[in-house]
């Protein structure tokens, strides 16, 4: 009896997995996580980013599984997958800081509105001083 290599073997436990074998999903989760998990962190030095593409590069296979194609080799397959992920979540997260560096400059609170009572009183006996001062035109 002739053992399969080790492409054969990942091209058996693939097709296994397309049929809609979970013990198959297993096997390739468990036998990849740590290395892709290692391939991720040459990529961004941010763990939570790629535990995260790691996760929704699993969800993905195993969304779509059956209507993924044979590849000729699935450990650059996934290594494929998950940098398209951490990718896309960067350029995310660039967006999104992006937006935040800007939330000093759009601080809508009003002086007056967080005043007390007396300092608005104050504050409008100044305005009612100014109004004097002016003509009637300009009033």
């Amino acid at each position: 009896m002739k053992l399969p290599n080790e492409n054969e073997y990942w091209r058996i436990i693939w097709d296994n997995f397309r049929a809609g074998d979970r013990r198959a999903f297993e096997i390739i989760y468990s036998e990849f996580v740590d290395a892709l998990f290692a391939y991720g962190i040459k990529i961004t030095p941010h763990q939570n980013i790629v535990e995260d593409a790691i996760q929704d590069s699993f969800l993905d296979i195993f969304k779509y599984g059956s209507r993924l194609r044979k590849p000729d080799s699935l450990e650059f397959y996934l290594y494929k997958t998950l940098r398209r992920n951490i990718i896309k979540k960067l350029k995310d997260k660039s967006r999104l800081a992006y937006v935040d560096d800007f939330s000093p400059f759009f601080d809508l609170k009003f002086p007056l509105e967080a005043a007390d009572s007396d300092e608005l009183d104050e504050h409008i006996g100044l305005l009612q001083d100014e109004l004097k001062n002016l003509t009637a035109q300009k009033r």
